[in-house]
């Protein structure tokens, strides 16, 4: 039967394409309008098949790309210099999920946050109100411990921290400021972190898994005195199935 049927397929391609090399011979009479619906069907279903799926391929993925982001806030302590670490965690995003029931594996490639600051309660004190930092760290949540220790990551942003009770920090046209992080090529794991990844794919099905940190050094605002922080992560993915 397979054989039938694909003596009919090279008679059908011939028929209808005089120049395709079959290595069965040629044939001289006209095809009937059966053969030719038939060809036709066969040249659809051909077309049909995705890049990168049979034909020869060595089985290469499809990729998606996409923006995944969530908002949220965090509030500094009273009399204390501010050290927050946020974990860039893809599945943070509401719509981690539907992505993560299609697709096997996620990539995070970069990412940027954009964020406000504003003294909430108390402002009492102007030490080193002008000078706060948030650095990206692709390896370890170890909490900064100065403001020098922020800057001294390759990737860090410097900002004004707030100049007025509250009120937002005098910035930009937009009052928002923006920090830019690229994911560094290769993992970031050590043998006993199965759950951080640097520029390295990791299964959608395990919802736990952290591409970085974001570290935060504000000073303190008084012995009172509380600030807090708006923001909005966006991390800038690809997906793909394995097979």
């Amino acid at each position: 039967m397979a054989s039938a049927i694909q003596d009919l397929y090279f008679a059908v391609a011939r028929k209808c394409d005089p120049g395709l090399s079959t290595n069965r011979g040629s044939v001289d009479t006209p095809p009937s309008k059966d053969e030719i619906k038939l060809a036709a069907l066969i040249k659809q279903t051909r077309s049909a098949v995705p890049r990168g799926v049979g034909r020869g391929s060595k089985g290469k993925n499809n990729e998606i790309r996409t923006i995944l982001n969530y908002t949220n806030t965090f509030v500094t302590v009273a009399a204390s210099d501010n050290s927050t670490v946020l974990l860039l965690n893809p599945s943070s995003s509401t719509e981690f999920t539907t992505f993560a029931s299609l697709w096997d594996e996620i990539i995070v490639d970069s990412g940027h946050i954009d964020f406000t600051c504003a003294i909430t309660t108390n402002y009492t004190s102007a030490n080193g109100q002008c000078r706060a930092v948030v650095a990206f760290d692709p390896v370890t949540a170890a909490a900064l411990g100065s403001l020098s220790n922020g800057l001294q990551h390759s990737q860090h942003f410097q900002f004004q921290h707030t100049n007025a009770t509250t009120m937002p920090a005098s910035l930009n046209k937009t009052g928002v400021y923006h920090f830019r992080w690229k994911t560094p090529r290769g993992t970031a794991r050590e043998k006993s972190d199965a759950t951080l990844f640097g520029h390295d794919w990791s299964p959608t099905a395990e919802s736990n898994n952290i591409y970085g940190y974001l570290k935060w050094y504000i000073p303190s605002v008084g012995a009172t005195g509380l600030s807090t922080v708006y923001y909005t992560t966006c991390l800038n993915c690809r997906f793909r199935c394995r097979s």
